[in-house]
């Protein structure tokens, strides 16, 4: 990935999970960073066209918006307005400075899909106000690249999780739990997801950002794991109970990925069995590795 060194690189929403992740691995290649998130600053607000007018870049990864689908499913107003205008701002810069964007978007746009795993010739028929607007912020981007030439890549992640992930997503949820009642309660046991670690999706971010490829990939795991089977291996490694209350959640009943294409053209693969990430992931939220 030498390819990244002396360049000059946007990341908006540097300051969240996938951001600051990214942002660490970047920095170790030798970019020069710009981070664009509200966080750190009102003027830096991607819904802001004005917040692009003084910066200059080689490449975008745009991360920044409203990346909880309970949270879009409550204010799908305020989802629609960051997720979409956001990514229009970010492609009319790119498309006025002339530079790549690698924009992640997620298997969620699938919806309820016809086969497992599922690839990229599925369908998108999204269920959920999330998954929608990633579905309509991917149709922006493909016509950026058809209309004005800009070198876009997609990427569809599963359910990235790991160190840093707030609460809110499945994973934190219930370590969270786990490690402070030593029991864990799960709205339902039965619905399955696609889990890919935070190590992995960085390592396929980079690799999009290199190539620019125009094709979207899924970025995931490629096996099917239910809520119950996730939160069993976390339970057995922090020695709390489970319970299930087997309600109705939001999303999908099943879903996986498969990530052959993204394995034959990015030469991506994940490295990280669920064990494996999960045991780090704990231990960070355990504070052993909170220095990090």
């Amino acid at each position: 990935m030498s390819g990244f060194r002396g360049k000059t690189v946007i990341v908006t929403g540097g300051s969240g999970f996938l951001g600051t992740h990214l942002r660490a691995k970047l920095a170790k290649l030798g970019v020069n960073l710009i981070n664009m998130d509200i966080v750190e600053s009102p003027c830096l607000d991607v819904t802001k066209k004005e917040s692009f007018r003084d910066m200059t870049a080689d490449l975008i990864f745009h991360l920044a918006g409203i990346a909880s689908p309970n949270q879009c499913e409550a204010d799908p107003q305020s989802a629609t307005y960051v997720n979409v205008n956001g990514t229009l701002n970010v492609l009319e810069y790119a498309a006025r400075m002339r530079i790549g964007v690698v924009y992640p978007s997620s298997i969620q746009v699938y919806g309820e899909p016809d086969f497992l795993p599922v690839d990229e010739n599925c369908p998108l028929r999204p269920i959920g106000i999330y998954g929608l607007t990633k579905a309509i912020c991917e149709s922006i981007c493909s016509f950026y690249r058809e209309k004005r030439g800009i070198r876009v890549s997609i990427l569809r992640l599963a359910n990235a999780y790991g160190p840093r992930q707030r609460r809110g997503f499945i994973v934190p949820d219930i370590i969270t739990q786990a490690l402070t009642n030593r029991s864990v309660s799960i709205l339902s046991s039965k619905p399955s997801r696609d889990f890919v670690f935070v190590d992995d999706v960085i390592d396929a971010f980079c690799l999009a950002g290199e190539l620019l490829l125009p094709e979207p990939f899924n970025i995931s795991s490629g096996k099917e794991t239910t809520v119950g089977e996730l939160a069993r291996i976390i339970c057995e490694s922090t020695q709390a109970r489970v319970s299930s209350q087997e309600k109705t959640v939001i999303g999908p009943s099943r879903l996986s990925a498969s990530n052959s294409l993204a394995r034959k053209e990015l030469g991506w693969r994940p490295h990280t069995r669920l064990e494996d990430g999960l045991r780090k992931t704990i231990l960070w939220y355990s504070g052993e590795n909170a220095h990090e």
